[in-house]
């Protein structure tokens, strides 16, 4: 929360923040933990694919908030790239991929003690 003396700015219009929790469950579709507007699916090792429900302006990035386990040092040295995102064409909606990478630099699952934190961020229409 930005102090009141110190409001957070942006040179874009509108900037819109969507914050998505998810605990890994291994070789299958994680568990959503809170993410309204915002659907995940497993597309293969490491790689979620996160869909969004609704229109919420040109994407402009993610930003992993944190990455948390039940034994830290299993997450300590992961690191996460986010794909290039696909827009909504019609009634489809559109989606980014984001892939977890172990410390050795391969692609890995989220195991069921581990949970990923990610917020997403979105421009208005209006420049």
């Amino acid at each position: 929360m930005p102090f009141a003396d110190n409001p957070i700015r942006s040179n874009t219009t509108e900037d819109r923040r969507y914050s998505v929790g998810i605990t890994g469950t291994g070789a299958a579709n994680p568990t959503k933990n809170f993410g309204d507007g915002i659907g995940v699916a497993r597309q293969g090792a490491g790689v979620y694919r996160f869909t969004f429900l609704n229109f919420y302006g040109a994407f402009k990035g993610c930003d992993v908030r944190q990455l948390r386990a039940v034994t830290v040092a299993n997450v300590k040295q992961c690191t996460i790239t986010c794909g290039v995102p696909t827009a909504a064409v019609g009634t489809t909606p559109g989606f980014v991929d984001v892939q977890l990478w172990g410390a050795a630099g391969a692609a890995r699952d989220l195991a069921a003690d581990e949970f990923m934190e990610l917020e997403f961020c979105f421009a208005g229409m209006g420049g």
